[in-house]
């Protein structure tokens, strides 16, 4: 399905909700599978990246979240001893919130005890410093995110985990596959635009969905929440159910 750009708001109509897109260029998107059709793969899926501030908690907490709102089994790992998650779903739990399940697990022999099968999905909000948990987190992963805030700085700063990626993916039997997740992009900036050309010069690959900078994920975070629950139809709810619709299309 084509539609134009005006057209997005009768796509985010509230019984559309389901239904997901990503931008492919500045003037067309193409809608997805609606998330009840798909036939689901188990997949660990690793959020990483050494350099603080990527946004990687915000990510991973609202990824499971929407993985979560659709009725799905999910694990939260949170293998950052800052213990951000953690403390996120201490929140949820005072409110009688669920889903999706949190475990703290900041040492690298913990990550290699998860029942993969026991989930439809694990999410792991990897650590930003410690080199051990970041190749623990690698060696269960089917599948590796890098969060960057949007600017070719902040790509190429990445690339120790980048490189970290590649030397897993030499050394293992099953696929790795990863992406690189632009968060906090500040409209349409010329920096949001450079990152493009930046990740074809280091060939990495790059999601068409992003997520922007907005108080919704402050607030929400505040709150125990996902931007999902904070405001349904909220700008911040709508980009995260197409990274979930997107990262469904990666892993399958």
């Amino acid at each position: 399905m084509r539609l134009k750009t005006g057209d997005l708001d009768q796509l985010f109509h509230p019984h559309r909700i389901p239904h997901c897109f990503f931008a492919t260029d500045a003037l067309h998107c193409y809608t997805f599978t609606p998330l009840h059709f798909y036939t689901f793969k188990m997949a660990v899926i690793a959020i990483l990246n050494s350099k603080g501030g990527s946004g990687k908690t915000t990510l991973a907490i609202n990824l499971a979240g929407g993985l979560a709102a659709h009725g799905k089994n999910i694990l939260l790992v949170d293998s950052d001893p800052q213990g951000s998650t953690t403390g996120w779903s201490f929140t949820r739990e005072e409110q009688g919130i669920t889903q999706p399940n949190v475990r703290s697990m900041p040492q690298p022999e913990t990550l290699r005890t998860i029942d993969k099968e026991a989930y439809d999905h694990v999410i792991i909000d990897g650590s930003a410093r410690l080199e051990e948990l970041l190749t623990a987190a690698l060696r269960i992963a089917d599948a590796v995110l890098i969060p960057v805030r949007p600017s070719p700085l902040d790509l190429y700063a990445s690339r120790e985990v980048i490189e970290l990626v590649w030397q897993e993916q030499k050394t293992r039997d099953r696929p790795l596959r990863y992406a690189v997740c632009v968060t906090q992009q500040i409209g349409g900036s010329i920096l949001a635009r450079e990152i493009g050309g930046a990740a074809r010069e280091l060939g990495v690959p790059l999601l068409e969905a992003r997520m922007h900078h907005r108080l919704d994920y402050v607030r929400a975070a505040q709150l125990g929440m996902t931007v999902q629950e904070y405001q349904p139809l909220g700008k911040a709810a709508q980009e995260t159910e197409q990274l979930v619709c997107e990262l469904l299309n990666f892993v399958k």
